[in-house]
């Protein structure tokens, strides 16, 4: 008995450290890790954006946004505009992708000084 214990926790150890090399290699949630979701097209890129956007629409006012979207622009646009950026700087995907999603609509979106 003790010995087929013994024999499952070192399974499951064996098992656990391999899955976190797995995990590790892949650097989930790096971006390099994210634009592949984004370009094959995968709901959790526009999900992490949208949500992205909307948290900041809730936490920032109005005036102290770090962009601004013009009427009619659509999530599916947005989306778009931050996926060309990043792709266009393929020297930063070491950037966490959080930081890149920020400065991709603080370019492509940037808000008017005079308010209009």
């Amino acid at each position: 008995m003790k010995m087929n214990l013994r024999r499952i926790l070192a399974i499951f150890a064996t098992t656990c450290v391999i899955c976190a090399q797995t995990h590790a290699a892949e650097d989930v949630g790096s971006t390099a890790w994210w634009m592949e979701q984004c370009n094959k097209g995968k709901f959790s890129c526009a999900a992490f954006i949208d949500g992205f956007v909307a948290g900041v629409q809730a936490s920032l006012p109005s005036g102290t946004r770090p962009f601004c979207f013009p009427k009619g622009v659509t999530n599916g646009q947005i989306n778009r505009v931050v996926i060309n950026y990043i792709n266009d700087r393929p020297q930063k995907l070491h950037i966490p992708f959080y930081e890149l999603v920020y400065t991709a609509l603080a370019s492509g979106f940037p808000c008017d000084p005079s308010g209009d």
